[in-house]
């Protein structure tokens, strides 16, 4: 029997090759939804305008349905900043090795966000089914050091451990410094923020830089993502 032409080109690429697109295009894809993700979390924010804690619990209940979109797409957001952190780590490693692998250590840290971001439900439920002044009561009564531990992991592995994975990526040469400045502006415009202008276009810096990186991935050839060499 005859191969089909089909057949016959499929034959003729080895299992090495499309194993090594279909990572690429994961990767790189990953990268693109962590910029993309975190950015739609943002702009869907019911923002409290407010630095109290009435403030935010307002928002919540201003807006619930929006809340919670926020969340979803936060989520996912900050998960994908995990495999964005081993992809730039590795394609990183042999000309960076040390930034990429802080880098990456304080990055998967800061996956701790996800873990955040799933305590807004609760505070919306909380808000919704008691007294404005029992729900600041019980927000009050949070573990602060709890918080702290958790949060300040969080938000100092990401913030750290993304500016420097992509400065592992830039003294790799995969990518100019503008990535990782676009990150870091992004991250320390956006921190702390209460109102939609500042945050979401601290978040807008951090999706473009996260999504140039993550076209440059997509972009290499499968050879150069399998070595970690650009060129």
């Amino acid at each position: 029997m005859t191969a089909s032409p089909a057949t016959a080109a499929a034959a003729a690429v080895p299992a090495d090759d499309r194993t090594t697109r279909v990572r690429r295009i994961a990767a790189g894809g990953s990268i693109v939804g962590a910029g993309v993700f975190t950015l739609a979390g943002f702009l869907a924010c019911p923002w409290e305008d407010g630095p109290t804690e009435a403030d935010y619990l307002h928002s919540l209940t201003g807006a619930p349905g929006q809340a919670v979109l926020s969340m979803i797409f936060l989520h996912i957001g900050y998960l994908l900043l995990v495999p964005f952190a081993f992809v730039v780590a590795r394609l990183a490693r042999r000309r960076a090795p040390w930034p990429a692998g802080i880098g990456l250590v304080l990055a998967v840290l800061g996956g701790g966000l996800s873990t955040l971001v799933i305590t807004d439900p609760y505070d919306l439920a909380i808000a919704q089914n008691v007294p404005p002044a029992d729900a600041l009561r019980i927000e009050d009564g949070i573990s602060v050091a709890g918080f702290l531990a958790v949060g300040l992991t969080s938000v100092a592995g990401t913030i750290i451990g993304s500016v420097l994975l992509l400065v592992a990526l830039w003294r790799a040469r995969w990518t100019s410094w503008l990535p990782a400045a676009a990150v870091l502006a992004g991250w320390v415009v956006s921190y702390g923020a209460h109102d939609a202008i500042r945050a979401c276009s601290g978040a807008a810096l951090v999706a473009i830089g996260l999504v140039a990186v993550g076209v440059r991935v997509l972009r290499a050839s499968d050879e150069q993502f399998d070595s970690g060499v650009p060129s």
